[in-house]
Formats: structure tokens, C-alpha cells, sequence
């Protein structure tokens, strides 16, 4: 009886306990564990073992790595846990389950939870497409122009720009056709010049709507929120006048 057994032509690699199968491969793969090279290039790992692990569950793990640490990967035919990357002192810190969950972090801390179509960030029950639990620190990048106009361009999208100079300057919205922002996009802009900063539109194709037509910022430092409401549709608020 052998324990393992190779047939070159079929591509089969077999492993078992020289007792299930005897001088043969083992058919129903409940004692072995078979590596099939495929036509395709794909290399396959079979068991079928039904035999309960050492801790008593009624499954095996199919394909492990350990290290001296302790076990680093597993694949499992447990239909909860599919398979679990570890830390050295064998948690898991990835883990996909066959409901769809996916955790990844510290083990049992919430860390990232993607579950039900919904995303948790410092938490294992998430509430809503993104549920963040903790603080988060954004960062707004600024772009800076001295020029006396200035058209906003895609990497403006959800940033500050700031217009200094002595001089009145003007910023341009462009049409949808030239910078296809997406719909919600948000751009702040500020005056930190003497110059009076003027938001408006650069075609006729573009609708700027404000409160009282003030499309103007009222002093130096005064600073605005430019909102896009529809394709070619713009809201402005801030501190403004007209």
C-alpha cells in the first residue's frame, strides 16, 4: 500500500494513508488528498474526508500553512468560516465567510467588517453602507491661483481653491461637456487677496443659481461652496453679495 501515488498521464498527484485505497487511487477521495494539473493550467486540491478535525467539528481543513509561529492560512469545507489569513499567534486577521462576510483587522475588533452589503469601519455590525465608529481625519488639498481667471478643473472636485489677488478675479464653472464633474461634487473657494473673487459660468450652457444673484464674495477672506445639482446645474452659498 502506498501513500502516495502519480499517474504522468492524467496529471494526478495523490496523497492518502496506504489504507483507503491500497495499490489504487482512492475514487472517492475519502481518505486522500489529490493534486489535478489541468488542460487549462489550473492546478486542483480534491479531499472529500468527512473526518472530524482533533477538535471534534465535522470538517477538515483542505489546505493549510504553518510556520513555527503557529497556522498561517487555511482553507476549510466549514461552510462558515471558508478561509482565514493569521497572525503569527494564529488569528485571524483576513477571514471570508460563505454568507459573504469579509473581516480584516485585529481579531475581534471591528477593525474593517464587510457584510450584507454594508461596510464597518471600527465596528462589527455596520448600519448603514458605511458606518464609520471613531474619529476620521480628512484632508483638503488647496490649489492656489493668482491669475485673473480660473476655470475649475476635475482635480478641484471635492478641494478648496483660493484666489489672491489685488485685482477683481473670476472663476469659471465649465459645461459638463468640458469637465464632466460628477453630480454632488463639491468646490470651495475663498478670497485671500484684495481682489474681489466673482463666481460664474464659462457658456451659456451652464445654470448658476444663488440667492439673490450674489455670485460675489462680500469682503476679503470671505469664502464659498459651489454645489452641482444637475449636469450643467451649479447651487452657490457662502458669503456673498451681489
Amino acid at each position: 500500500m502506498y501513500n502516495i501515488w502519480t499517474n504522468p498521464s492524467s496529471g494526478i498527484i495523490e496523497f492518502n494513508t496506504g489504507a483507503a485505497s491500497g495499490n489504487a487511487f482512492d475514487s472517492n477521495l475519502t481518505g486522500a488528498a489529490r493534486f489535478t494539473f489541468e488542460n487549462s493550467g489550473e492546478l486542483n486540491l480534491a479531499s472529500y474526508s468527512t473526518k472530524a478535525d482533533p477538535l471534534g467539528n465535522e470538517y477538515q481543513n483542505k489546505f493549510t500553512i504553518d510556520s513555527q509561529s503557529g497556522r498561517l492560512f487555511a482553507a476549510t469545507t466549514d461552510f462558515d468560516s471558508l478561509f482565514s489569513a493569521n497572525d503569527v499567534a494564529g488569528l485571524p486577521i483576513l477571514e471570508a465567510y460563505s454568507d459573504g462576510t469579509v473581516v480584516m483587522g485585529d481579531y475581534n475588533s471591528g477593525d474593517f467588517v464587510l457584510t450584507g452589503n454594508k461596510l464597518g469601519v471600527g465596528t462589527k455590525t455596520p448600519a448603514s453602507r458605511l458606518h464609520v465608529d471613531g474619529s476620521v481625519t480628512s484632508v483638503t488639498d488647496l490649489t492656489a491661483t493668482t491669475s485673473s481667471s480660473y476655470t475649475f478643473v476635475a482635480t478641484d472636485q471635492g478641494n478648496m481653491v483660493s484666489f489672491n489677488s489685488a485685482n477683481p478675479i473670476t472663476g469659471l464653472i465649465p459645461p459638463n461637456s468640458s469637465v464632466a464633474f460628477p453630480i454632488g461634487t463639491e468646490i470651495g473657494v475663498f478670497q485671500l487677496g484684495a481682489g474681489q473673487l466673482h463666481i460664474t459660468t464659462g457658456s451659456n450652457a451652464v445654470s448658476l443659481n444663488a440667492a439673490d444673484a450674489e455670485t460675489k464674495t462680500r469682503v476679503q477672506f470671505s469664502s464659498a461652496m459651489c454645489y452641482k445639482t444637475g449636469t450643467d446645474g451649479w447651487l452657490l452659498v457662502g458669503d456673498l453679495t451681489s
